[in-house]
């Protein structure tokens, strides 16, 4: 296993482009930091650092959460974000990007799979529970995190797809889903969850999008279940093969709704055989004083067959919109 580490570790840094010198004189890396408290509100902090303080960047990480008035960090969570363009260079520096990547405590086999664009969800438990990692790529964003169940902290990096038109909103949305449920990264499954709600999201929202753009073929056509009754005169030749070419787009991104839907499954099957890593779960399930705390993974779950049920939603409906999609495509074919 180390060999193929070893070799993933090679190709990426033979392959994998990096800005330097002057093209990094305006990046900058977002770092989001959650801390949970005994006796305070959760907090939440977004800070932008730039790159000529970048050498710093896992010093600030590492560096222990400051009380709350009086009030002591029991849970932390950092995410950095780094942008990516069009043609995948990482708007990093090579040597803070794998300072970042080894410090985080990421698989090195993980470099293949950002380098090759993999997508799934590949969650990984260390040998006698020490460290909790995972590595997910969606049509959005790839995402990697591990999880200290001793110093209760999450470390995630996230990095937008090389050809999103989004970036800043796809960590907007991350940061929003993350902000509504702050109070659960006490949890080692917090960012499973969260990136479970995110899918959900995308899966019922391009289901939605493209079941318009069908109505719309339809209306021109004049056959399926979406059509109006009188048209003045058939489509012409250009209208047709514009419609060919939706259809195109349409059906592709219905085949990764199902897609999709096989890695929200997989997370929440993660949450569903997940066990409490955190030491303070173990204190808090074992304290025969506290038999009314609700364990964070404990709202996860309910929330996760909730998931699941949207996620099945979102699945029938793209079959279903296949289906009128290939009708479609052979009246305009």
């Amino acid at each position: 296993m180390n060999s193929l580490r070893t070799q993933a570790r090679a190709r990426f840094l033979s392959e994998q482009k990096f800005k330097q010198g002057a093209e990094l004189h305006d990046a900058r890396i977002s770092l989001l930091t959650v801390a949970q408290y005994t006796k305070a509100e959760t907090t939440v902090k977004l800070t932008n650092v730039h790159w000529s303080q970048t050498s710093e960047i896992c010093d600030q990480i590492n560096t222990p959460i400051p009380k709350n008035v009086d009030a002591t960090a029991t849970a932390s969570m950092r995410l950095i974000s780094l942008e990516r363009d069009f043609e995948g260079v990482l708007a990093i520096d090579r040597r803070t990007f794998l300072e970042i990547f080894d410090n985080f405590g990421y698989d090195p086999y993980w470099l293949g799979m950002i380098l090759s664009s993999t997508y799934g969800f590949f969650p990984r438990l260390k040998e006698g529970g020490t460290q909790y990692a995972c590595y997910l790529h969606t049509v959005s964003y790839t995402m990697l995190w591990t999880y200290d169940p001793h110093a209760t902290t999450t470390k995630a990096v996230l990095i937008p797809r090389e050809h999103s038109q989004y970036p800043q909103q796809i960590f907007k949305s991350v940061i929003d889903t993350i902000i509504h449920h702050k109070d659960l990264i006490s949890d080692a499954r917090f960012c499973s969850f969260v990136c479970a709600i995110q899918t959900v999201r995308w899966i019922e929202g391009t289901a939605f999008e493209n079941l318009g753009r069908i109505r719309s073929i339809e209306v021109t056509t004049g056959h399926g279940a979406w059509h109006e009754v009188l048209h003045d005169s058939p489509p012409s030749t250009d209208e047709l093969m514009k419609h060919s070419k939706r259809l195109g787009f349409v059906l592709t991104a219905l085949a990764n709704v199902s897609r999709h839907a096989c890695i929200v499954r997989a997370i929440l099957n993660d949450l569903v055989s997940a066990q409490p890593l955190s030491s303070i779960h173990s204190t808090l399930a074992q304290s025969s004083s506290t038999p009314s705390v609700q364990m964070p993974l404990d709202n996860i779950l309910v929330a996760a067959s909730m998931l699941e049920g949207q996620t099945k939603s979102g699945e029938l409906q793209a079959v279903y919109l296949q289906e009128r999609g290939r009708t479609q495509q052979a009246v305009v074919g």
